[in-house]
């Protein structure tokens, strides 16, 4: 049996990769920091091309001696989350989290399990109960595991309430070794959509990477194109990255992240479309701050 990884951290690497660090249409900033008695914040800020605004602010203080910690969100929206979380005290490898919040008119609580168990994989759970608003209770469960290169698993989510049943559901599976990681997946979301696709990444070399994505509609495979993704990255030196992503429906987005010195990194992103059907260009930047 190898190391397991929870199911919704299954491909999330390369996932992080495809999406995060191409900032277009705003201009941002994240600072994180940490004290010496586990104490952390962080807070983001980000204007859009809109000219909207969108602020968190996150405290968290861990008791590392029960093995729980606690972190408030506080969001620009009146979005307020409190989140508590015990863990490798009841049972080796058990997370306990329970989160409760309130937007608007609408507050819920949520209670989350997380058991990592290194003999046969993971399994995961949580329920969520509106006190008010319009939204459903539902719950999810989901369970991976893993032999030599091959982890997979799978993840069902259900509404209770005055309209029970199945909501979606999902399948992963990825092989690979040292340098590569080839992997499928399996999307449904009920009455709506269901998406198949594969992923490549491939570690080339130490300073550079590779990833191709292609997904299709599985009620419409062979009716549609499909959506294909293709990511170059390069790392310059230890303190400069460039990304570059081509997606089949004509657009171009380039990454530079430039560490500027051992607390600051700054990413400036574009987005351009490769058509003159509906030409556009976007930039955007993210200033991100460690302490």
């Amino acid at each position: 049996m190898s190391k397991t990884t929870f199911f919704k951290d299954l491909g999330k690497a390369t996932n992080d990769l495809l999406t995060k660090d191409f900032p277009t249409e705003s201009f941002g900033f994240e600072a994180e920091s940490k004290a010496e008695n586990d104490v952390k914040f962080k807070t983001t800020g980000t204007r859009k091309a809109d000219g909207s605004v969108e602020a968190t602010v996150e405290p968290t203080v861990g008791f590392k001696k029960q093995g729980a910690s606690a972190k408030a969100t506080i969001k620009a929206d009146k979005t307020y989350s409190l989140e508590v979380t015990h863990e490798d005290k009841i049972v080796d490898g058990l997370k306990f989290t329970l989160n409760g919040e309130t937007k608007g008119e609408e507050s819920s609580a949520k209670l989350s399990l997380d058991y990592k168990n290194a003999s046969f994989g993971t399994l995961t759970g949580y329920f969520l109960y509106p006190f008010s608003g319009t939204n459903q209770p539902k719950g999810a469960a989901s369970f991976s595991s893993a032999y030599e290169g091959l982890s997979f698993g799978a993840q069902a989510e259900y509404q209770a309430g005055n309209k029970p049943g199945l909501q979606s559901y999902d399948v992963k599976a990825i092989y690979g070794g040292s340098s590569f990681k080839f992997g499928g997946y399996y999307n449904v979301k009920v009455a709506k959509k269901s998406t198949v696709g594969l992923q490549y990444h491939h570690t080339v070399r130490s300073d550079v990477e590779l990833i191709s994505d292609i997904s299709v509609d599985a009620a419409n495979i062979g009716g549609e194109s499909p959506k294909i993704k293709f990511l170059g990255l390069w790392k310059r030196d230890a303190d400069t990255t460039i990304k570059a992503k081509v997606e089949s429906d004509a657009k171009l987005s380039l990454s530079y992240i430039q560490k500027l010195s051992p607390n600051t990194t700054v990413v400036i992103g574009s987005e351009s479309a490769l058509t003159e059907a509906k030409p556009a260009h976007k930039v955007g930047a993210t200033f991100k701050f460690s302490f």
